[in-house]
């Protein structure tokens, strides 16, 4: 492999992949949602909150340099030269990366509305495996609920959606997975706090156990058990 200069992969490193695709791929980008885009060569890939996933080939992360790498199939010595072009000046600021690797919030947080009779989304969950007894439980403490999506510039426009809501130790909702109830949509809400993702608290405050599952749709049964649960979804932008 051909040597690259520290300082040149550095630069490239520097460079978020929703920065690279505005400057010198804009025809890729499609909107999914206020701050989530998916790409047109890549539909299961997901650019949201300054990170990316690709949920077909199961690889993620922030730089455009691992897109190129991972996704495209391009070697690393390409790849950088690709990004960089004539510098890195070409690209507009990334946004900032907290401490625990998650973008600072860009946008205010507003809960999808509900609508008054969902009868589409007890469809969909009963479809999934999910007994009666359990929707009625989740929607009966607002955790789950259906709504529909609202994005003009989106192909998923008013589409009927399923929404897995986080609440913060106040009981304020500030976290909402959306996932289309007759479509591939699936993203997060724009402002959710991922800190608080879906969860399902303990019947007893003394409890210390922690069952972590990988999307709220596994996590339901445990609405009949008697531990702390927490649905993990930051990983896959949700199933």
């Amino acid at each position: 492999m051909a040597w690259i200069p520290p300082d040149k992969l550095s630069l490239a490193n520097e460079v978020d992949l929703l920065s690279y695709l505005q400057a010198k791929e804009p025809h890729e980008l499609r909107s999914s949602g206020p701050g989530v885009y998916r790409t047109a060569t890549h539909d299961s890939l997901v650019i949201s909150n300054g990170l990316w996933i690709w949920n077909r080939g199961s690889v993620g992360g922030r730089s455009a340099l691992k897109y190129l790498t991972e996704v495209r199939g391009m070697s690393l010595q390409d790849a950088v030269e690709q990004v960089l072009g004539s510098g890195v000046s070409d690209f507009p600021s990334p946004l900032p990366i907290t401490s625990n690797g998650i973008s600072q919030k860009k946008w205010t947080f507003y809960p999808p509305k509900p609508v008054r009779y969902p009868n589409l989304a007890i469809s969909y969950l009963r479809k999934r495996g999910i007994s009666m007894d359990v929707i009625q439980r989740a929607m009966q403490i607002g955790i789950v609920y259906e709504s529909r999506y609202y994005n003009p510039d989106s192909e998923y426009h008013n589409t009927p959606i399923c929404v897995f809501a986080g609440n913060d130790l106040d009981g304020k909702m500030v976290f909402a997975a959306l996932r289309g109830i007759n479509t591939d949509l699936k993203i997060d809400k724009a402002g959710s706090n991922k800190q608080f993702n879906f969860h399902i608290s303990a019947k007893e405050s003394a409890s210390t156990q922690v069952a972590v599952f990988e999307s709220p749709i596994d996590a339901f049964p445990m609405l009949h058990v008697n531990i702390a649960l927490v649905g993990n979804t930051v990983s896959t932008v949700c199933l």
